[in-house]
């Protein structure tokens, strides 16, 4: 599969993670809340639901600057359920809306690492690739040890046609460390088959040095993933 796809499936499930399904306590607007997450549901299952992104963006709309984490995190995920194909013509406009509700989810939590590692994303998307490496340490120092950020922070690294090894080898190191040291090795081993760039280098010097529990484990997991026999 190519480095395009391997970036869409990265993309898809850091939506996810950021908040499709998010936690609806405390929300005081019944009606704009059901409409965010009708939409969030709908990106979540990937279902066409034009309908429903365009109601939740008129009441994401209407709670604009509000930093009730639910509304600002399900903005995120409205706007980059939004975003077209490459091809079209709304394509720069809507990734720089995207753009924007990120940066605007981080003025409220400045200390979320996802957002930040969602900010890297779009960054790449954007072609700005030299704000990618320091995104994803923002990422990394606010989420060192969350294992869903830490998987998808590795499988977007994973996916980049040219990642800058020079500076982000440290963190791929680190990320990779601890979904071996947290025994995450299903986690572990798909990301390794998956890493088809030169950031594969770096997960394979990692599991020569693993401690041999480690290594027998994990060759069980990529055993199931691969069908050969260990």
């Amino acid at each position: 599969m190519g480095t395009n796809s391997a970036f869409s499936r990265i993309m898809v499930g850091g939506l996810a993670a950021a908040g499709l399904l998010v936690c609806v306590n405390g929300l005081w607007a019944e009606g704009d809340r059901l409409s965010v997450m009708s939409a969030e549901l709908a990106s979540a299952i990937r279902s066409d639901r034009a309908g429903a992104l365009v109601a939740a963006k008129q009441a994401a709309a209407r709670h604009d600057g509000d930093c009730t984490n639910d509304f600002r995190r399900g903005a995120t995920a409205i706007a980059f359920a939004d975003l077209p194909s490459r091809m079209d013509q709304s394509y720069d406009a809507r990734l720089s809306a995207a753009t924007i509700e990120i940066k605007e989810q981080l003025r409220c939590s400045p200390s979320d690492g996802n957002a930040w590692l969602l900010l890297a994303m779009v960054s790449e998307m954007a072609g700005q690739h030299g704000l990618v490496p320091d995104y994803l340490k923002l990422s990394q120092f606010y989420s060192p040890r969350e294992g869903w950020i830490l998987v998808q922070r590795i499988g977007f690294v994973c996916s980049l046609p040219e990642p800058n090894l020079d500076e982000i080898t440290e963190l791929v190191r680190s990320d990779f460390r601890a979904l071996l040291s947290d025994r995450v090795l299903d986690k572990a081993a798909g990301l390794y088959d998956g890493c088809r760039n030169e950031a594969g280098k770096v997960l394979e010097d990692l599991l020569s040095k693993a401690p041999p529990d480690v290594s027998k484990a994990f060759a069980r997991e990529m055993a199931k993933k691969t069908n050969r026999a260990f």
